[in-house]
Parts: structure tokens; C-alpha cells; sequence
């Protein structure tokens, strides 16, 4: 590439680290299909947007690097004829040290990096650590996080080594995508597990949930998915998607299916929300949220019920859920501010220790009223100094006790 010397190619083409650019998705996006027009739609298997610029909010280099997967009887010297040499530059497999059967990059030029730097990696279809350790970041912010630090200590050691920048990230890389496959395993399990009520689900979601107005489709997705019956003692299992609360054990019940969906919708949900949860119980509605890709936190007064609920998570591979025994009054201080809280039990009045910890905008759903009497089922939503609290059904919890 260019006729230089290695040193001047490391001089001219530096480890440059970016915050993340809102940017880099779209360049995938046409990227991807001017690539679809080059090599045809019948010879592309998948395309996929890999390596850090496809983890929102990850520092990296700005190199947009994807995946393209092409059929087995495709001929490299078709792929080469098939991308212009003004645009692209071949690098073959004998030149790389990866699984690609070729290498085109894009944006290198005589002068530096153009503002846009491409890599595609073309391969026979496989299983790839790359698309595993992609999934893994996007579900877990905390380990990008970890990420972004050590690739800031890296690049300052190895701003002209990209081989060495490469080669000293293999080690997080490696123990990260061991990580995500053996949760990927473990996901298969847990889809197997689902199996077992389906037809009980079905019924739930079509006769429970969508005549009363549940709507969201992730909400819909998650209440279809997640296995309601592992979180009940296996005697009532049979009741699991029953149209009412069943009993967990400790004077504790799982909420009826409809309730869950409901307080789940009203706090709108989406990937990466931090959310408190006080009253953990089997553990139901933090798996609810955790499949709904939200970061959960979630206290548990009883030391019973906290311990099977984290053998519920640890079955179904949800290890990233926070637990925590103690007082849900308090709530998680050192980790707020969230942006939602639910609460699953009754106070007699809103906590305000609760509401102090929302961050701005954020929202609270808690049912509030005496024990044995109807309650109301309240979202409070944080507006500066001001809380708008609208009330919402009346309902029936146990009580929220210190």
C-alpha cells in the first residue's frame, strides 16, 4: 500500500482515537449499499457493521469496519474485479493475518486518512468472535466502558504501532468474546426453557394483554419470551400465565401478567435505560427489563427471595442484572440517578428518597395505599424541582415494608 517505508506508513496513518460519531451508522448504512450494488445481492450472504464504530457511545478509531459475508462459490477474483481499484485498496489473503479471504480498505490516501476510512472484511459464512464481541459491548455498556479506558492507555503507548495497539487489546478481546459465547450458549438454553409453556404465553399475550391495550411491541416481545414459569415454585407452575398474581413463597407474589406489562410500558423502556427496581421477589420483572436491554438494579428486603431470584438470573444467563438485599426505602444512592424506578410492593406514601434518586425527566411507577385496602397505581415524572404525578389504575400490592 503505496510505495513508503513502514515507518513513514506508521507516521502517515497514527492510531487516532474519536469519541463516537452519530455519524459512523449512516456511513455503514451507504456503505453497505454500494457494496450490494458491486457484488450483487445473490452472491452477499449477510453484511454486518462490526469493530467499535457499531457500539454506540464507544471510543474509537474512526474506521467503520463490516463484515461481508459472500456464498461459497464465489471466486475472489470476482470480488477483486468487482470493486473499483480508484476507491478501493486489495489487500490478499496471503498479506493479512485474519480469517478474511480478502481485505479491501477504503480512505487511505497518499496524504493521510480521508474523513471517511473503511475496512471490509470479505469471508465464507462461519460463526465469527467479531459479531460475538460486538453483541456482548452492545449488551453490556460497563464492559465498553472498561474498553474505552484501555484503549486510551494504548494508544498513548502505541500511537505509531498499530500492530502493537492490535496485538495488546487481544487480551480483553479475547476473554470478552470467551464470555459472550459461553452466554450465547447459555441463551440457547434459555430459549429451549420457553418451549415448554408456549402455547400458555400465546394465550396470555393474546386473551391478557393485548384486549387491554398493552401495545408496545418489545413489551409484547418480552412478555413472550421470558419463561414467567421459572420464577414460580414448580407446584404452581401450572398457574404460571394465569391471569392474576400466584404466590412465590415468604408472604411474596409474582404480579399478575398484565400488571407487569403495564408498569413496564409506562416507564417506556429502552436499550441501556438504568432502572431501579424496589422489590425484587422470583425475580419477574427484572428479567422483564434486563431482555428489554436496560441496565437493572434491584433491592430485595427478604434474603430468601433474593437468593433464588439470583439463581433464577443465573439460569437464564441474565448475569447482568445488580442485586442487592436491603431496605428498598433507601434505595441505591451510590448509583443513582436512574432514569426510571419501579416499585413493586405499596407504600402508604411516595418515598421521597425514591424520587430524590430519578434523574431529570426520569420516571417512577408505584402503587401507593394502605395494606388490604385499593390502592392507586401512580407515574411520577421528575420535571426539575417539580413532580407530575398522575394516577393511573386502581390496584392491589402487598405492602412496602422496612
Amino acid at each position: 500500500m503505496f510505495d513508503i517505508t513502514d515507518e513513514e506508513r506508521a507516521n502517515l496513518f497514527p492510531i487516532i482515537l474519536s469519541e463516537y460519531n452519530p455519524a459512523w451508522p449512516h456511513w455503514y448504512t451507504e456503505e453497505k449499499e454500494r457494496l450490494t450494488m458491486l457484488i450483487g445481492m445473490e452472491k452477499i450472504v449477510r453484511i454486518e457493521h462490526i469493530g467499535s464504530t457499531a457500539i454506540s457511545g464507544l471510543m474509537a478509531k474512526p474506521t467503520v469496519d463490516i463484515l461481508l459475508e459472500v456464498a461459497e462459490n464465489t471466486r475472489v477474483d470476482y470480488l477483486i474485479a468487482s470493486m473499483p481499484d480508484n476507491e478501493y485498496i486489495c489487500l490478499r489473503q496471503q498479506t493479512i493475518p485474519t480469517n478474511d479471504l480478502v481485505l479491501f480498505i477504503k480512505g487511505y490516501t497518499p496524504s493521510g486518512f480521508a474523513k471517511k476510512v473503511f475496512h471490509i472484511h470479505v469471508r465464507y459464512p462461519g460463526d465469527w468472535d467479531e459479531i460475538h464481541f460486538r453483541n456482548y459491548l452492545l449488551a453490556h455498556p460497563e464492559a465498553a466502558d472498561i474498553y474505552s479506558i484501555l484503549k486510551r492507555k494504548l494508544k498513548e503507548q502505541y500511537e505509531h504501532n498499530r500492530d502493537g495497539y492490535t496485538n495488546a487489546k487481544g487480551e480483553f478481546i479475547q476473554a470478552v468474546t470467551r464470555r459472550a459465547k459461553n452466554l450465547a450458549e447459555r441463551m440457547d438454553d434459555f430459549f429451549r426453557m420457553t418451549d415448554d409453556f408456549k402455547d400458555e404465553r400465546d394465550k396470555m399475550i393474546e386473551e391478557q394483554l393485548i384486549p387491554r391495550g398493552i401495545a408496545s411491541a418489545s413489551v409484547l416481545d418480552a412478555m413472550q419470551n421470558v419463561p414467567r414459569h421459572i420464577f414460580i415454585p414448580e407446584n404452581l407452575q401450572n398457574c404460571a400465565y394465569s391471569d392474576g398474581p400466584v404466590p412465590i413463597g415468604s408472604g411474596q407474589t409474582i404480579s399478575q401478567p398484565y400488571i407487569v406489562a403495564y408498569m413496564t410500558e409506562q416507564l417506556d423502556p429502552v436499550p441501556g435505560m438504568r432502572i431501579l427496581e424496589i422489590g425484587t421477589g422470583s425475580g419477574y420483572q427484572s428479567a422483564i427489563l434486563h431482555y428489554l436491554g436496560c441496565k437493572v438494579f434491584t433491592i430485595e428486603l427478604l434474603d430468601e427471595l433474593s437468593d433464588k431470584a439470583i439463581k433464577n438470573f443465573s439460569a437464564l444467563g441474565f448475569d447482568g442484572i445488580r442485586t442487592k438485599c436491603g431496605n428498598g426505602y433507601s434505595g441505591w444512592p451510590e448509583e443513582a440517578p436512574f432514569d426510571a424506578i419501579i416499585v413493586t410492593a405499596a407504600p402508604e406514601s411516595i418515598p421521597i428518597s425514591l424520587v430524590d434518586q430519578l434523574k431529570d425527566g426520569g420516571r417512577m411507577v408505584v402503587p401507593v395505599g394502605k395494606t388490604h385496602e385499593v390502592q392507586s397505581l401512580r407515574l411520577l415524572t421528575k420535571n426539575g424541582s417539580q413532580i407530575i404525578d398522575n394516577e393511573l389504575l386502581l390496584v392491589r400490592f402487598v405492602p412496602m415494608v422496612k
